[in-house]
């Protein structure tokens, strides 16, 4: 099994500088002895990347506020962490309402990067061409053919396909081997222009989504309830 790197925040709060019983000094050897314990015990290496430090920070304080750990709660530092950890739950905030305001940011956070994550290798049309986009039409509904790839054995193949058929809208038509579909339009081509002489071969580049990928991201991220996202851990 491969170990995976977590990058572990810790985020250590004080009220008051003389209360000993949960000094900056205590909290941090808590969160650093949480991370060795976990590294010790799953066989992943939780590594504490930073822990923020806030002094006569009243418990009160949104944990989006105090100059230690609120910067850390957004971008760009909120893509150097993974798990945050705190020596106890009143050391992140004594309030509820402030509790579920930064579980739920940070769980909306996570949900946008596991989208984009499991989309960023995914061929899509903005990395497909071919000399029949706009040109093919599907034979049962004349909707324009997409190219899609597949993989089979390390091999790839490519194919077009009705978007209507691929998105279950009706359609029943079956993909066509890329290959296949443009040597005839090729041969029928020949037969009708073989006289002429061949200039430019070109190919309709497929539209880029990335930006609505991640504003589709974001809109999925803003509908996603509470859930676990924070590992906070009483020593």
């Amino acid at each position: 099994m491969t170990s995976k790197i977590i990058q572990v925040l810790g985020a250590a709060r004080l009220s008051k500088d003389a209360d000993e019983s949960t000094s900056i000094e205590r909290q941090s050897g808590g969160i650093n002895g949480w991370a060795d314990l976990r590294s010790n015990t799953t066989g992943d290496d939780y590594r504490v990347v930073h822990v923020s430090e806030d002094s006569d920070v009243s418990g009160a304080v949104s944990p989006f506020d105090p100059a230690g750990l609120g910067p850390y709660l957004r971008e760009p530092l909120l893509s150097t962490w993974q798990v945050l950890v705190v020596f106890r739950l009143d050391r992140l905030t004594r309030s509820i309402a402030d509790f579920e305001a930064i579980w739920k940011s940070l769980r909306k956070v996570s949900r946008r990067h596991e989208i984009l994550a499991q989309n960023a290798t995914r061929t899509g049309p903005n990395v497909n061409r071919g000399p029949l986009l706009h040109v093919a039409h599907c034979a049962n509904c004349n909707t324009p053919l997409n190219l899609t790839n597949a993989s089979w054995n390390g091999k790839q193949y490519r194919y077009y396909r009705c978007p209507n058929e691929r998105l279950k809208r009706g359609c029943d038509a079956k993909r066509i081997p890329a290959d296949e579909l443009e040597s005839r339009v090729e041969s029928m081509m020949l037969e009708i222009y073989g006289t002429w002489s061949l200039t430019e071969v070109m190919e309709i580049a497929g539209i880029d989504y990335s930006t609505q990928m991640h504003e589709l991201a974001e809109a999925i991220g803003d509908g996603c309830g509470s859930s676990g996202v924070m590992a906070c851990e009483e020593f």
